[in-house]
């Protein structure tokens, strides 16, 4: 009985450090999805914007000129 009680002991010990590596994995990952969504999408965002300010600003100053 006492060696029952100490293999679950042991598995409960080795269930809690699992448990723990799991949840700072999970975490990790989070971390990494956001930081990746960040790097793609505000660059992405910004061109949304800019181009079409270029675009403008191109067309405005060619117009000007007499190009266009």
């Amino acid at each position: 009985m006492d060696e029952l009680l100490r293999r679950l002991e042991a598995l409960d010990a080795k269930l809690t450090a699992t448990q723990a590596a799991v949840e700072r994995m999970r975490r990790y990952m989070l971390w990494t999805l956001i930081f990746n969504l960040v790097v793609f999408l505000l660059p992405l965002l910004a061109l949304i914007i800019a181009v079409p300010m270029l675009l403008n600003a191109m067309s405005q100053n060619l117009s000007a000129t007499g190009l266009l």
